[in-house]
């Protein structure tokens, strides 16, 4: 999951690499919501 960035973009690679995964189980949790409408209870 990591990709080059340009130098300038240190401070919000450190940001990144938190808010990633976060972003990604929420969205995931969406997706599974989405998926399974009334199940998901």
């Amino acid at each position: 999951m990591s990709y080059k960035k340009p130098a300038y973009h240190q401070v919000e690679d450190e940001v990144t690499s938190f808010e990633a995964p976060i972003l990604g189980i929420i969205i995931l949790a969406i997706i599974i919501v989405t998926l399974t409408p009334g199940e998901a209870q």
